[in-house]
């Protein structure tokens, strides 16, 4: 890391987080650069006890911590903004920051079926679908009996095997992973 890695360095940093919306530019290397730091105070604290080096070791782990948690609640809101505009940026983000962004973009790009941008119709100016019908259920054929049970709408079954039923989704999913039912 090319900037100073101190406690003032790092207190600066928290603070920009906590006045400003949007994230602060951090270096790539910037978490690994102040566990390197946080290591560093932990050896001097075993080498020689002090209460001076115990204060400024536990500061700097709980600024950092609070930065870290801080940032993670921006970088959650900007992937899901980011994904609804088309715009992936992590400009400014450590490497473990771009990891967790990448990860909610593809949970949010797997999700995308139900996400808001498919309930308009691009073709027709951005209009709601107003006669579509969205699909939220299943077919499938259970394999086994499957007593009541309490399903994402309430209570579901019971059900004999060898029936064909369409279950909401979720249900249906979880049947099929149990092998309590296939997908027709």
């Amino acid at each position: 890391m090319n900037g100073e890695i101190s406690f003032e360095s790092l207190r600066r940093v928290q603070m920009a987080e906590k006045k400003n919306p949007n994230l602060t530019p951090l270096e790539t290397d910037f978490y690994q650069a102040y566990f390197n730091h946080l290591v560093n105070l932990q050896a001097k604290l075993r080498e020689n006890f002090s209460l001076e080096s115990a204060k400024a070791f536990e500061s700097t782990k709980k600024v950092l911590e609070d930065t870290a948690k801080t940032r993670e609640k921006k970088i959650i809101f900007k992937a899901l903004a980011d994904f609804e505009e088309n715009g992936i940026d992590t400009s400014g983000m450590a490497t473990e920051e771009k990891e967790l962004y990448n990860s909610l973009i593809t949970i949010l790009s797997a999700y995308k079926p139900g996400s808001s941008k498919n309930l308009t119709d691009l073709s027709s100016n951005n209009k709601p679908l107003m006669n579509s019908k969205i699909t939220d259920s299943k077919k499938i054929r259970l394999l086994i009996d499957i007593p009541q049970f309490v399903g994402e709408n309430g209570t579901v079954g019971p059900f004999v095997a060898g029936t064909d039923v369409e279950l909401k989704i979720n249900d249906a999913k979880i049947l099929i992973f149990q092998g309590a039912a296939q997908e027709i």
